[in-house]
């Protein structure tokens, strides 16, 4: 296939990048369930099928599958964000956050969760005020509560992303939005903070994981090198739980042979910065040689009380404010009687 590159543009991705046969070498990438495809030589900017979209190498490098997950998804529909519109390091934040909900707290992935701790901005380049309508929505994480959240810093060397591009069927079964080509255009969405009426839930989240975090030793390191480890996509549609994992022979591994030591680490330096933290330390990942002591019924348990008891006080609330008001309808109905 011919070399081509996608260079950016203020308006428009313009293509210059090699057809993706390293997606296949180097992530097991599956065409007969992506239906990738390299863009044609007279494609100068992107025009995909109508059911396709515009995806990146290194977004599948950091944990993107195909189906994608429906978290994921989700995501991106609240945003109202289109794939192209994140940028490599906001997709680490996502794949990481769905790693430390499924294989360290025991949780499906929790958006109020990740509104505690994230948050999205639009991103611009020197002399256009406008997010770029490639990589133009960050996911960053919120200052205030970074010191909650385990600690990692995303590589910086994410040069030359833009080049290595390709369409991919966008699945009716697990629907992107379709691709438009446009600028992100910042919503409401992007800054949300968690609701009000999960604050029962997100309040035993934080405690477990501030445990895991302050007593247990998990940093970021951890976190992604378990990926690696396990040879998983987190953001593909999975057909056991993370905790579930049960090895080679997990059904969703990318491949039954083992992931050597060399392997995790050159990942992890892949996409984090590490300094020089030589070792991998803080607890494993939760599977079926390693279950969890509260398992996904304690926990539920937990929570189930929690918000219970704020129910109650809701109610005992709502009780309080009706009284006035009722009384004021047996005054009225009285009055209206008597006349």
């Amino acid at each position: 296939m011919s070399e081509r590159r996608l260079a950016f543009r203020a308006h428009a991705m313009v293509v210059v990048g090699p057809a993706p046969r390293a997606v296949v070498h180097r992530l097991g990438f599956c065409k007969a369930v992506a239906h990738w495809r390299a863009p044609p030589v007279e494609h100068e900017e992107p025009h995909p099928h109508s059911d396709e979209i515009v995806s990146f190498l290194m977004f599948h490098e950091r944990g993107l599958g195909h189906p994608a997950h429906p978290f994921l998804l989700g995501q991106l529909n609240e945003w109202w964000v289109e794939l192209q519109h994140l940028n490599p390091n906001g997709m680490l934040h996502i794949v990481g956050f769905i790693t430390l909900c499924k294989g360290f707290l025991v949780i499906d992935p929790h958006a109020n969760l990740s509104r505690a701790f994230f948050h999205g901005q639009g991103l611009t380049v020197k002399g256009d005020p406008l997010p770029t309508s490639v990589g133009g929505f960050g996911l960053e994480k919120r200052s205030r509560s970074s010191a909650d959240y385990l600690a990692y810093t995303p590589a910086d060397s994410n040069r030359g992303w833009l080049e290595e591009w390709f369409y991919i069927r966008n699945l009716v079964e697990a629907t992107f939005l379709a691709f438009a080509g446009a600028r992100p255009v910042k919503q409401n969405s992007w800054t949300w903070r968690p609701l009000t009426s999960e604050k029962g839930r997100l309040a035993f989240l934080e405690r477990a994981l501030r445990k895991r975090v302050t007593e247990e030793g998990l940093d970021g390191v951890r976190l992604f090198s378990s990926i690696r480890a396990h040879c998983v996509i987190p953001l593909a549609v999975r057909m056991t739980r993370m905790w579930e994992y049960t090895g080679p022979a997990d059904p969703d591994r990318v491949s039954p042979e083992e992931t050597l030591d060399d392997e995790v680490w050159s990942w992890v330096e892949l996409v984090l910065k590490v300094g020089n933290q030589q070792t991998i330390d803080g607890p494993d990942a939760f599977d079926k040689g390693h279950p969890p002591n509260l398992g996904v019924a304690g926990a539920a348990k937990h929570v189930a009380l929690v918000e219970a008891s704020l129910a109650r006080k809701n109610k005992k609330a709502e009780k309080a404010k009706r009284g006035p008001e009722k009384e004021m309808e047996i005054v009225s109905e009285f009055y209206h009687h008597a006349h």
